[in-house]
């Protein structure tokens, strides 16, 4: 059977006597082996590219970590005091769900806005800043 009568995915295949003309069997092997390879790493370093943006996996907590949050991005809820409910004690003792977190018990953080990392300070802020000082 010749390499015309072969049908698409074999194709591949009719590389690698092209390749053991111009080196040994050994040579060769070796070659396609790496090709191989690469090929098969390539299509699993995407698989997973694939995986991680369609699904819900945990990301790695940030090496500059927020300190109210400690690099999470939530913090306990400070109405509720992370119980989920308000109870209101004026007249009639009254229990109701904390408006705040909604029975979720906790928030995004105020100081990194749900990040998890350390907020930086940039000249131009502390520019406005140290200006709106000395108007005061």
């Amino acid at each position: 059977m010749s390499a015309a009568n072969v049908g698409a995915p074999f194709a591949a295949a009719a590389v690698v006597p092209l390749l053991a003309l111009r080196w040994g069997m050994h040579q060769s092997a070796l070659a396609g082996g790496l090709i191989l390879s690469g090929v098969i790493m390539a299509t699993a370093r995407f698989a997973l590219r694939e995986r991680r943006r369609n699904t819900l996996f945990l990301r790695r907590r940030p090496s500059r970590r927020c300190p109210r949050c400690k690099g999470f991005g939530l913090i306990r809820c400070d109405m509720c005091d992370g119980e989920g409910i308000v109870r209101y004690e004026k007249k009639m003792s009254h229990v109701d769900l904390c408006p705040q977190c909604l029975l979720h018990r906790c928030s995004k953080c105020t100081m990194c806005g749900g990040s998890g990392e350390r907020p930086m300070l940039n000249a131009s802020s502390a520019r406005n800043a140290a200006s709106s000082r000395a108007d005061v």
